[in-house]
């Protein structure tokens, strides 16, 4: 396991450092704005993205929804990276036993991690629809 760690470890960090590095660099403008114009370019960036218009009133429930989604969405890409990364291992083994096993062990167990967030994310969408409907509302699903 301590072979396992030390490889993905450092891949995780490298992947998490180039994804802020792309977004401390992607969200600077023009150097005369002040902070607070750079907050509030990339908050309208942000719901324009979201499908959200300024001024519209967003539910909790929306909120907690696209949050999930998002955090889901996340353990996915891990997941299966971790898959990917397993079958690298089991392919590069070249007769190594160890190698194989630890290939093994780690596409056992991203798949174990991806039929987790299959499940959660159908469990949340469950809960989620219930939830608005004994409210008397109505939730819609933007895949």
């Amino acid at each position: 396991m301590t072979r396992l760690t030390n490889n993905i470890v450092p891949l995780i960090s490298i992947t998490f450092i180039i994804l802020i590095l792309t977004v401390t660099i992607g969200s600077k403008t023009a150097a005369a704005e002040n902070f607070a114009d750079i907050i509030e370019n990339n908050l309208k960036k942000t719901f324009d993205a979201a499908g959200i218009a300024q001024g519209e009133n967003v539910h909790l429930e929306d909120i907690a929804v696209n949050i999930i989604n998002i955090a889901l969405g996340i353990f996915g890409i891990v997941f299966t990276g971790l898959l990917i990364y397993g079958g690298w291992l089991y392919m590069t083994a070249s007769g190594n036993q160890d190698r194989v096993e630890q290939g093994v062990k780690t596409i056992r167990w991203a798949i174990i991690g991806i039929l987790i967030v299959i499940t959660s994310y159908a469990i949340s969408i469950f809960v989620a629809q219930n939830i608005v409907e004994s409210t008397g509302g109505v939730l819609e699903f933007n895949n």
